[in-house]
């Protein structure tokens, strides 16, 4: 029997009688002992082999899964800081229409005015006392009570904006913390997979 022969039946002859079968072993028994040794010792290897290339593929599987968390997050993020400037600039409109409004309706107030005091005047009334005066004064009173109920309520209306804005930066902020926190949980699963696989290749290798 040639020199590999020899050591496979000496390596099943040992593991025969560490199995507990006493007295001599044939060769051949030996022999098959030690192939089948050879064969476990081959599946193992290759199962090894394949929990570490299964254990590389997980890693990038893992990568993978959290980047696209991360990236739907700051997707979001993107999107509620877009909802917030269009909610300030909404504010922001509506205060400078309301302003120009208010200008428009100071103007016809004083030209209402002015008119009340010449048809006054061409019926020869005086409206420095007296019922005309009254009625210039609740006229001017009611028109400006108009410009301050639009004015409040424009107010109203930038001030429940700015707050939608804040609260659209606040998610914001939420949604980027969360990616982060998504990416680097991430990063630490595959760190955790490939030293566990780095460590089943270091006892397959010794």
């Amino acid at each position: 029997m040639s020199t590999i022969g020899s050591s496979i039946a000496s390596s099943g002859a040992s593991s025969l009688h560490a199995a507990g079968v006493a007295g001599p072993v044939t060769q051949s028994a030996a022999f098959s002992a030690g192939l089948s040794n050879i064969g476990s010792g081959v599946t193992s290897t290759a199962g090894s082999i394949g929990s570490i290339f299964g254990s590389l593929t997980e890693i990038s599987g893992i990568k993978s899964q959290a980047g696209t968390q991360a990236r739907q997050q700051e997707f979001g993020a993107a999107s509620s800081t877009f909802n917030a400037g269009l909610a300030r600039q909404e504010a922001k409109l509506a205060i400078a229409a309301t302003k120009l409004d208010i200008r428009r309706d100071r103007r016809k107030q004083q030209a209402f005015a002015s008119l009340q005091d010449a048809m006054f005047a061409k019926a020869g009334v005086r409206i420095d006392s007296g019922t005309p005066i009254l009625v210039v004064e609740d006229s001017l009173f009611n028109a400006e009570l108009d410009i301050l109920i639009k004015a409040f309520n424009t107010d109203v209306f930038a001030a429940t904006k700015d707050f939608e804005a804040e609260q659209d930066l606040l998610e914001a902020q939420i949604q980027r913390d969360t990616g982060d926190q998504l990416k680097r949980a991430g990063d630490i699963k595959a760190l955790t997979t490939a030293s566990t696989a780095a460590f089943k290749l270091s006892n397959l290798l010794s």
